[in-house]
């Protein structure tokens, strides 16, 4: 009956202790709502929004605008009570007499002469580089006429220019065959004393693997030693010396011929062969 759906899964599925939740003040969303201007907040008094923001902000006070539009209508009515002229009229009336008046004509008949001066001059300019690129070019072609004309008598010097051009020609040849010369003669002596030095290593070579193995040469190690060709010295092949033989603590008996044996001491310091070695070198 396991396999068979139980009582266990249905009360699971009813239960609903798993939906219980703690949640905190500060968890829970705030400002769910939008917040929108009321009338008269931002606006000319009376006046609320219409949706285009266009024609809302054209509703907006300038506050500034106003400001100087009074100043200047109360400004106007002083000067209108005064019997003076308003300010714009003031400009335009001046405007006109500075037009009309004599000055002013003059400084534009001015105006009109030197730009007058100003064009004739442009073209003066125009003129005199037309004039020196003509000059230029007449030139050109006279240089070339006489190109023409005198390289009869430009040969004798070109021949002559020709001859010592050959000349140092030869000169070079002959430098850069007597340098090749040397040059050869140098690379044979060095091959010459490459190929001696050679031969006499080889030599070298021979004579010490005929001569230096006693058992290939038994006459020569049982003599002792003998000539070789290599070297003027004689090898031996004796029992040499130890580099041990002069120490301390070996045979420091030899010289005691069971004579003095108070002055045999088993001591670095205060040996016999100590004293002599401080006498020697030390005093």
């Amino acid at each position: 009956m396991s396999h068979l759906p139980q009582w266990a899964p249905k009360a699971g599925r009813a239960d609903v202790r798993h939906l219980t939740k703690v949640y905190n003040a500060q968890e829970m969303p705030a400002h769910t709502r939008l917040k929108f201007r009321t009338a008269g907040q931002g606006y000319a008094s009376g006046s609320g929004t219409t949706g285009d923001v266009q024609t809302d902000a054209a509703k907006r006070r300038d506050l500034k605008l106003e400001l100087e539009r009074a100043e200047r209508q109360a400004r106007d009515k002083k000067r209108k009570d005064a019997g003076e002229l308003d300010q714009d009229e003031q400009e335009v009336e001046g405007q006109r007499g500075q037009a009309e008046s004599p000055m002013a004509i003059e400084q534009l008949a001015n105006n009109n002469q030197e730009a007058a001066k100003r064009r004739k001059m442009v073209e003066a300019a125009a003129t005199l580089e037309r004039a020196d690129s003509d000059s230029e070019s007449a030139a050109e072609a006279d240089e070339n006429g006489k190109g023409k004309d005198g390289s009869d008598s430009s040969n004798s010097d070109s021949d002559s220019d020709s001859d010592s051009d050959s000349d140092e020609e030869d000169e070079t040849a002959a430098l850069m065959r007597e340098l090749e010369k040397i040059k050869r003669e140098r690379a044979e002596e060095k091959a010459r004393l490459e190929a001696e030095k050679n031969a006499a290593a080889q030599d070298a070579r021979e004579d010490e693997i005929a001569l230096g193995n006693p058992l290939l040469n038994l006459e020569n190690a049982m003599k002792g030693g003998g000539a070789s060709k290599a070297s003027s010295a004689q090898p031996s092949f004796g029992v040499k010396r130890r580099w041990d033989d002069d120490v301390i603590f070996k045979n420091q008996a030899a010289g005691n011929d069971g004579g003095d044996k108070s002055s045999f001491v088993n001591d670095l310091t205060r040996s016999e062969f100590h004293k002599k070695f401080l006498n020697r070198y030390i005093r």
